[in-house]
C-alpha cells in the first residue's frame, strides 16, 4: 500500500468520528453535547495536534538518520 492510499483511507475512516466527538464536546446540553463550546473545544483539539506534532518532531530527530544498508 503506498504512503498517499494510506493517507486517505486513514482520513476516510477517522474524520467522521473526530467530527462526531467534537460535535458532542461542543454541543450544548440540550442538543446531546456536554456544552464546552465549539470555541473551547477547537482550541484544546489544536492545542493537542501542536502538542503532537512537536513531541513526534523531537523523538524523530533524537533517533537520528536512517540507517540504510552499503551498497553490494
Amino acid at each position: 500500500m503506498g504512503e498517499v492510499l494510506a493517507f486517505w483511507i486513514a482520513y476516510v475512516l477517522t474524520r467522521p468520528v473526530g467530527a462526531s466527538i467534537a460535535d458532542w464536546l461542543g454541543k450544548p446540553t440540550h442538543a446531546s453535547g456536554l456544552g464546552l463550546g465549539d470555541g473551547h473545544v477547537s482550541l484544546a483539539l489544536g492545542a493537542l495536534f501542536v502538542v503532537a506534532v512537536v513531541f513526534l518532531s523531537r523523538a524523530h530527530a533524537r533517533s537520528g538518520p536512517p540507517h540504510r544498508d552499503a551498497p553490494a
